[in-house]
């Protein structure tokens, strides 16, 4: 078996299950206050009768980033030996997605600017509606 080489690995506490499902509840509780504001800042990025295209490619962006992201960062993390290498990689991958969703966000308001205050989303430059 290829089981020599690894160490015991202690058993899981009630304390730490505990912290796991916090942690993971607060995870679930970040993504659902960012996906709406994802879609938002896709929305009048593109004309309006493309929006719903727009919206489809950030679910699928989204969607693949879960199925693919935790697994290869695991794998990352496992197979160099380094636990806080998944960490690093997501901390890199957490700093591009808010230069991406920085610039983003500054083309959507200059696009609203440029229609007269008023996007596809019908707010305000400002945010306000």
């Amino acid at each position: 078996s290829g089981e020599e080489g690894r160490a015991e690995r202690p058993p899981l506490s009630g304390a730490a299950v505990g912290a796991a499902a916090g942690l993971t509840s607060l995870l679930g509780l970040g993504t659902a206050l960012a996906y709406a504001n994802l879609q938002a800042c896709a929305a009048p990025l593109v004309p309006p009768h493309r929006s719903s295209s727009a919206i489809g490619a950030v679910r699928c962006v989204r969607d693949l980033g879960y199925a693919v992201g935790g697994v290869a960062l695991g794998a990352v993390s496992d197979l160099s030996g380094r636990p806080w290498a998944a960490p690093a990689l997501g901390a890199v991958a957490a700093a591009v997605a808010a230069a991406l969703f920085e610039g983003a966000r500054g083309r959507a308001i200059a696009a609203e600017k440029a229609a007269g205050g008023f996007g596809a989303t019908g707010l305000r430059a400002g945010g306000a509606a």
